[in-house]
């Protein structure tokens, strides 16, 4: 069986995959430079994996409920 680890590096593999060019198109249309929306791509998915291990509230949950 896959460890926790390798599962969430196959996952944002996966996500990175899926995502990466579409992601590039949109920054490319911000900033009309390859090298600067490549950064901008990478800098995201790096931000992603950052974080991957913060715990996230669902949408909506305010913090001061109750």
């Amino acid at each position: 069986t896959m460890d926790t680890t390798a599962l969430s590096h196959q996952m944002f593999d996966q996500l990175f995959r899926q995502n990466k060019r579409q992601l590039f198109i949109v920054a490319f249309s911000y900033v009309r430079d390859e090298d600067v929306a490549q950064d901008i791509v990478n800098d995201s998915f790096m931000s992603i994996w950052e974080r991957r291990n913060i715990p996230h509230r669902p949408h909506g949950e305010d913090v001061a409920q109750g």
